[in-house]
């Protein structure tokens, strides 16, 4: 209840500035003398025409209960959880900087935070479109969903970042062109690499503990291995790029572009998916593969996916993989290891099948059937 002699305060309503962010419609609840700041940062997040039909509506604040500044640092963070969080399960999510040519062609170079995203971004962008330098959306179609956040810039050592526009940092503006990823590019930045980038092909299986650390909400996909798998075969393979610093990725920037990059064999591996078991009928002990287990093959390697993790077998276990592709006895596993990779120089041959079948089971890729 207000004291009778209590002043009163009149509060001014908020202010709304709309982003989009990922195909998604953010609105902005702020203040409406901070408004002008958010949508000076926010210039450049602007919808698309053909966005249109993927638009939801997300709304965050700008600011926090209590905060006496807006912390436009923290206000991007509530965006991109927003807009990811919209699109889960129907957006493959890279942790990575877009640029894009002016036909549409996006590149996605993927890295963690700290990893240079942005300094790429920022130094690219002056001469390909800003797509994002935080979040490459790709859809089933593989078409991109753009997300052009302010960038977060160190002016001076020991100052905080500060939120800038693309516009203020002069970079490019989308193409007219609808957007299409056709290139996957891990970022290694290194004081130790060459004067010169060197970029070198990545086998599917190599590529996997890369990725999928950088991707958000993976498994919310149906088949999440599936459409890494597919997106390898669609850009002709993923790649690592080694680098010293952000404006040496300026020169061979364009062949980034190709579409895709050329083929090479065995860089995108077999996807496979495990079926349903056929009923099964008591007898002699045997192992079968898990149903359900996504799983890729490539070059004398097999990685499955589940719960966010990727597992790599090697050795001889992909060898007791191959054999498993129907249920079978301890001794037909043993018989099928022996004629792919011959027996062991010494010792027992039936001890590290025996271990690795303990190995599969005990991480639930395999079961026993009595």
């Amino acid at each position: 209840m207000t004291a009778p002699n209590a002043p009163v305060v009149h509060r001014p309503a908020p202010t709304s500035v709309v982003a989009a962010a990922l195909g998604v419609h953010i609105t902005i609840a702020t203040a409406p003398h901070l408004a002008d700041t958010v949508r000076r940062a926010w210039s450049g997040a602007t919808a698309l025409p053909h966005d249109v039909a993927a638009l939801v509506a997300r709304s965050v604040p700008a600011e926090q209960p209590h905060e006496a500044e807006l912390d436009l640092a923290g206000l991007s963070t509530r965006v991109t959880l927003a807009a990811i969080e919209a699109r889960r399960g129907e957006l493959t999510m890279l942790h990575a900087c877009g640029l894009a040519a002016t036909d549409g062609a996006v590149v996605a170079f993927v890295g963690p935070s700290g990893r240079g995203k942005t300094t790429v971004a920022a130094t690219l962008g002056r001469h390909f479109g800003y797509v994002s330098d935080e979040t490459v959306g790709i859809g089933a179609d593989w078409s991109v969903a753009a997300y052009r956040k302010p960038l977060s810039i160190l002016r001076a050592p020991g100052t905080p970042k500060e939120q800038l526009s693309p516009d203020a940092l002069g970079l490019l503006p989308l193409p007219t062109a609808p957007l299409r990823v056709v290139s996957v590019i891990v970022l290694d930045r290194s004081p130790d690499a060459p004067a010169s980038p060197e970029l070198h092909r990545l086998g599917l299986i190599d590529a996997l503990p890369l990725l999928i650390p950088n991707l958000s909400y993976l498994n919310d996909q149906a088949q999440g291995l599936k459409v890494l798998s597919e997106l390898a075969d669609r850009v002709g393979g993923f790649a690592q790029v080694r680098y010293r610093d952000a404006v040496d990725l300026v020169d061979i920037a364009a062949d980034l572009f190709a579409i895709p990059l050329s083929p090479v064999p065995s860089v995108t591996g077999t996807y496979r998916l495990t079926p349903e078991l056929a009923p099964h009928h008591p007898g002699a002990r045997s192992f079968a593969r898990r149903p359900g287990v996504h799983w890729v093959h490539d070059r004398g390697r097999t990685a499955m996916l589940g719960h966010g993790q990727v597992r790599i077998l090697d050795g001889i276990g992909p060898a007791i993989w191959a054999g498993l592709e129907q249920p079978a006895t301890f001794d037909e596993i043993l018989r099928s290891v022996l004629a792919e990779l011959g027996p062991p120089p010494t010792g027992d041959p039936a001890d590290p099948v025996a271990q690795a079948l303990t190995d599969l089971t005990g991480l639930g890729l395999v079961v026993v059937r009595e």
